[in-house]
């Protein structure tokens, strides 16, 4: 197995061995598919457009679409967006990339607030979570986010937003019991505050089973979760014809216990808290202007003992402007600032560390956009570019021009070049590895000995990415959309191979070329049945910047993720009350790790006997007794940092209630 930072593959493996709602339809349950195309988004301009008409790599997953395929949490549902990998390490990990290139090249979040990992530019799914009823949709961007949404928006953007508190009065609770999920429950509550707004409350809890090795004995990982939270949506005018002022208010509250493999080879646990606290107030000045302005606070503690522990302290302030310029410029600017702290545990409790120990980010940004009408309505051409200036590499400018042109009603075209960063996260500046006494770790260091692999002048990670779409809609319910995509990136940071003992520190030493595209076509066949397949491709090829023979790195690059990939949803309602609703997904060999392809079904049937009443039967994973996403069977065991998770096959019985 070939790791491209290995600390951060180290970490993951044993910490698991161990923007305003666009305007959409009042009830998305009553859209095909095919009808998706026509629903606003937020996540390309940073303000509402026609789905069809955007110019990027977009996918919607509404909050509908998520119910109704049985997912257990945000990363399961996204096995479902074209061009997405999503591979899961073992009861609680995943490891999720957009167009390949590793799990640090994409920015995701939730309601605006940011979830992206300064640590190791990951996002821990463990954490991510949220009542999934109350999810609207789920907007993602293949391809970079840059010049809108910043540093590390380098190959996508997930943009998770909920439904406002308007639309969740009453009290629903769902419950399910299975094999793999043991249990699991939830309530939430809303109510209206009159002329004064809504709110809503909402609190959980699951319990995941462990996953099984090669051999079928149980891994040492599964654990249990709760999580609580509210939203509050306030107004300034009653009148809706009048809007005034818009006030959003939201928290969170988490802790879980997972259980884990320490670093010794005993059973541990890695323990998980959390809080947030996000709000986000917009004022119109008319129909075409309006200013936002957001804030939120977030702090984490993650801790798995004798490997690391942080403690970590973010708060983000951010501000947009919208108008029109004339009668075909339409104008949105703003700035921000983030500050988060963090406090990195030390041996000798601790095998990875920092140094310092505890250190303090600023980032500094600003945002342009103009968006210019062609020829009418038929063209538009979008020049934008976000600055910031951060503590680590100082200045950064990623700016991004976009072209989109309606050739006619039911065709439309678009292409784009932008440029994206990576910032260098706590790992690549400062990490080092502590080796106990009285062995240390064969191979990777001798005992008391500190190892380090964190280099402070590391340079950001940079793409050039080059992007063209066509998107066509017919009258029969069918519809496609293409995309193709050329990235250039350089100064990608070096890592080594898990099974070498050359140990040295991180540099810029790499580039690479990635090719690519997916392809969606969408058939509301009839009224009662939607078809949807996929299919994504990609080819790397990596090189040494100084032009040295081809390394273990390089080779690592090149085949971290699935050349191909597919999947096919059906979604049929036999009868009123009654629905099946099935996602065939196929993932190819990764050659890296030695993972297989294969092939998996997931399949929900539901029926509701009352109108407030659900029962549903979940099968996840039917095709195989168990596989394995992430790794390999016998090649990982002989790399010494990780034992091998397989996935097993699950069944659920779900029953939700709801009343007004």
């Amino acid at each position: 197995m070939i790791l491209r930072n290995p600390i951060g593959a180290l970490l993951i493996a044993c910490a698991s061995g161990t923007v305003a709602a666009a305007d959409l339809p009042p009830d998305l349950t009553e859209l095909s598919l095919n009808d998706l195309l026509d629903i606003e988004v937020t996540s390309v301009s940073r303000h509402a457009e026609p789905l069809h008409e955007a110019a990027a790599a977009i996918f919607v997953l509404t909050g509908e679409e998520i119910r109704r395929s049985g997912a257990r949490s945000i990363a399961e549902a996204l096995r479902m967006v074209p061009g997405l990998q999503v591979a899961r390490f073992d009861a609680n990990s995943y490891q999720i990339t957009s167009r390949g290139m590793g799990t640090d090249k994409l920015e995701v979040r939730l309601d605006g607030r940011s979830v992206y990992s300064p640590l190791t530019s990951t996002v821990f799914w463990d954490a991510l979570d949220t009542y999934l009823p109350d999810i609207d949709r789920i907007e993602v961007i293949r391809g970079p986010g840059a010049a809108l949404w910043g540093a590390n928006a380098v190959n996508g953007v997930i943009n998770i937003v909920t439904r406002p508190s308007s639309e969740t009065h009453g009290t629903q609770v769902v419950a399910a019991v299975g094999n793999e999920e043991k249990a699991s429950a939830a309530l939430r509550a809303g109510a209206s505050l009159g002329d004064r707004g809504d709110v809503r409350v909402y609190a959980l809890a699951h319990e995941r089973d462990a996953s099984v090795q090669p051999d079928g004995a149980h891994s040492s990982d599964g654990g249990s979760h709760a999580q609580a939270g509210f939203r509050a949506d306030l107004l300034t005018s009653p009148d809706s014809s009048k809007p005034g002022d818009q006030l959003m208010v939201s928290s969170d509250f988490y802790k879980a216990r997972e259980r884990a493999v320490n670093f010794t080879g005993g059973a541990g646990h890695i323990d998980v808290t959390g809080a947030n606290a996000t709000t986000r107030w917009t004022h119109p000045f008319g129909p075409t202007s309006d200013l936002s302005i957001q804030a939120y606070y977030d702090t984490d503690r993650r801790n798995q003992a004798t490997l690391y522990a942080e403690k970590r302290e973010t708060v983000d302030f951010d501000l947009q402007h919208r108008f029109d310029f004339g009668k075909r410029h339409q104008v949105i600017w703003g700035f921000g600032y983030r500050r988060t702290s963090d406090n990195i545990g030390q041996p000798p409790d601790d095998f990875i560390f920092v140094e310092p120990a505890e250190r303090v980010h600023r980032t500094w940004s600003a945002f342009a956009q103009d968006q210019i009408a062609l020829a009418g309505d038929r063209g538009q051409l979008t020049l934008g570019s976000k600055f910031e200036h951060n503590d680590i590499t100082g200045f950064e400018a990623q700016p991004n021009l976009k072209l989109g042109w309606r050739l006619s009603r039911d065709w439309f075209t678009w292409g784009s070049i932008a440029r994206a960063v990576r910032m260098p996260n706590r790992f690549d500046t400062d990490v080092a590895a502590f080796c106990p006494p009285p062995n240390g770790f064969p191979g990777f260091c001798g005992p008391g000995d500190i190892v380090r692999l964190g280099n402070p002048d590391v340079k950001s990670e940079t793409l050039i990415a080059y992007e063209w779409g066509l998107r066509m809609k017919a009258g029969n319910g069918f519809s496609a959309d293409l995309a193709l995509f050329h990235n250039d990136y350089d100064r990608l940071i070096n890592g080594i191979s898990a099974s070498s003992s050359a140990l040295g520190g991180f540099s810029n030493d790499l580039r690479a070329k990635e090719t690519g595209g997916e392809l969606v076509l969408t058939w509301a066949a009839r009224a009662d049945l939607d078809l949807q397949a996929w299919f994504a491709a990609l080819h790397v090829d990596a090189r040494s910047r100084s032009g040295a023979p081809e390394s273990p790195d390089e080779e690592a690059l090149e085949g971290r993720d699935p050349r191909e990939q597919a999947g096919l949803r059906v979604n049929w309602r036999p009868a009123s009350g009654y629905a099946i609703d099935s996602f065939l997904r196929y993932v190819g060999h990764v050659r890296a790790q030695d993972t297989p392809a294969y092939t998996e079904l997931d399949l929900r049937g539901s029926w509701r006997p009352l109108p407030s009443l659900e029962v549903a039967l979940v099968g996840q994973n039917l095709l195989h007794a168990s596989h394995v996403e992430q790794g390999a069977d016998a090649s990982d065991a002989a790399a010494g940092f990780a034992q091998v998770n397989r996935l097993q096959r699950s069944v659920l019985l779900e029953l939700s209630w709801e009343w007004k």
